[in-house]
């Protein structure tokens, strides 16, 4: 959820500020660590600026470098989906295993 409000929103700080609050009520009700849910959302939160068109760290590199900034998300989607599952694999083993 961090991660959509991300990318549609181009802020990942807003989105973890809007849902870290409920970590530790959603800890407790599955009896987990909430750092093991805050971690994560924090981490998606950047992951997932970097694939939205509407942040502005986007926009500005973009500009900089003369393309559009949908050229620039075109290409660094893979490499943050690979990142994002990569730490949620490593989420899981830290915190489960």
């Amino acid at each position: 959820m961090v991660g959509a409000v991300t990318f549609l929103t181009g802020s990942g700080v807003g989105a973890f500020s809007s849902f870290a609050a409920l970590a530790p009520d959603v800890a407790a009700s599955f009896g987990g660590d909430p750092a093991a849910i805050v971690s994560p959302m924090q981490i998606a939160s950047g992951i997932f600026r970097a694939m939205s068109p509407v942040a502005g760290v986007v926009i500005a590199v973009a500009g900089a470098v003369g393309i559009s900034p949908m050229a620039l998300v075109r290409r660094t989607t893979v490499p943050m989906i690979v990142a994002f599952v990569v730490t949620m694999i490593a989420n899981w083993l830290f915190f489960i295993v």
